[in-house]
């Protein structure tokens, strides 16, 4: 559908009107509008979309800083960590060779 500008006072009017409905101008004053009409957002919609977008990248942002703590953490304990595990793989292993001695001892009786 075409909209034209009412050079008078600036108002858009589609193209079955013959006069300006707010002043009057008549059709032939009247200049056709060469580009697409923006959509305007009601304010509340705009407001509401900016504040989720601020929202999403607060989550992003706390999101990457406790990620990168847990990287910078992990890697300053690392070697405590592989202490840690190769203690825990000693244990299970005395341990598990310990029950299966005792089992074995308990079958021989």
């Amino acid at each position: 559908m075409k909209t034209y500008i009412c050079p008078d006072c600036g108002q858009r009017i589609d193209n079955n009107l013959h006069d300006c409905p707010n002043c009057g101008c008549p059709a032939t004053m009247l200049k056709e509008v060469v580009q697409p009409e923006t959509t305007i957002f009601d304010s509340n919609e705009s407001i509401n979309a900016q504040k989720r977008r601020q929202t999403n990248k607060k989550i992003v942002l706390w999101s990457s800083i406790i990620i990168v703590v847990g990287v910078i953490v992990l890697l300053a304990n690392w070697e405590r960590i592989q202490e840690r595990l190769e203690w825990a793989e000693y244990y299970e292993w005395y341990y598990g060779t310990y029950k299966k001695q005792l089992l074995q001892e308990q079958e021989q009786r």
